[in-house]
Formats: C-alpha cells, structure tokens, sequence
C-alpha cells in the first residue's frame, strides 16, 4: 500500500510539474529557438504529435528544406527583441491549454533582382498576414514581422509535456482536433 501511494504521488506531481506554467515557458522558448533556428528535429519533438500522424520527420526535414532554400530565395529567422506574452492556462478533461502570442520576424534574401517591392510586400502583407514588411535593396532582402499566436497543449497524447501549434491561419485546426469550447475559451474565434 506505501509502494501504491508513493507512485501515484510520484506520478500526480509530475503532472502538475510537466503543466505549470515554469514548465509551459521552458518548453515554449525551447519551441521558440528550435524554430527560429530550423531545428527541425527539435521542431517536431516540440509539435503537437497528431499533426504528424502522417509527416515523418523526415518529410519534415525536406519540406523545411524546400521552404528555407531554393531556386528563388534564402529564408531564416531572426530572433525577435520584443517578449513572448503567455496566456492563463485553461484545464478541459484532463489537457490543458494556453495561448502564447509573440513575434516572429522572417528574412527573406531574394537570389535575383527584386524589381517591383511594393507589389511584394503588400502581397507579403495580404498572404502571410505580416504586421510590418521592409525591403533592404542593398542585400535584397525583405523583413518580414509577424504577430504569431501559438497554442500550447498538455494532454494524454503529449505525456503531459507542453506541445505547440502555430495558430496562424488553423481556426478549423483548432476546433477540428480540441472542440469548439477550447476554440472559445482561448479567445480564438
């Protein structure tokens, strides 16, 4: 019976401890660094695992690849200065949730001559929903900043290990894997 009580101890604690909130701001900076410098290792062990019920890593690898390099452009990530603001963390049979707002900025070094700016970044503005997109001649690059909600999810499929997705554009997403009464409650409607 002392054997009984001291594992389910030792298993209620490390569930509280996997879902605090110290334990959400470690692991979502870790999402954060992994993603602004492309781990995509470190990107999927960080990812909500449904989303990769049918991606391998490998996939994953070769899409980030396509993404960040190719004929027409370079793209990486620069750390952003301003903070990430985590959101109250809301508990709904047995997962928890929390939204994480922060910014995103993204540089992309084009490999041929940019002829008409303007056009891009308004387009860059429409498509990727950036709140400011700059354009550097010189290196031929645009900066483009993005305010990112990203949700973060604690629950039996996560071994109650904080796991993200990025928010952007996934209302469906959201509502498809977690239920309208999530959806609602992150203010994500």
């Amino acid at each position: 019976m002392k054997k009984l009580w001291c594992l389910l101890s030792l298993v209620f604690t490390t569930l509280i401890f996997a879902q605090s909130p110290e334990a959400l701001k470690k692991d979502s900076e870790a999402f954060y660094q992994a993603t602004t410098n492309i781990n995509v290792p470190e990107i999927y062990k960080y990812t909500y695992p449904k989303l990769f019920e049918t991606l391998t890593l490998d996939q994953l690898k070769t899409m980030y690849a396509s993404m960040t390099s190719n004929e027409n452009f370079v793209m990486k990530f620069e750390k952003s200065p301003t903070e990430r603001v985590i959101g109250e963390i809301k508990t709904f049979v047995k997962s928890s949730y929390a939204k994480i707002r922060q910014e995103n900025v993204i540089l992309m070094t084009f490999k041929y001559p940019v002829e008409d700016p303007k056009t891009m970044i308004a387009e860059f503005k429409n498509t990727m929903q950036a709140k400011e997109v700059t354009f550097n001649k010189k290196s031929n690059t645009f900066r483009i900043v993005q305010n990112t909600i990203i949700i973060a999810i604690a629950n039996e499929k996560t071994n109650y290990n904080w796991r993200f997705i990025n928010f952007s554009n996934k209302k469906n997403v959201i509502k498809d894997l977690f239920g309208a009464e999530v959806s609602k409650a992150l203010e994500l409607e």
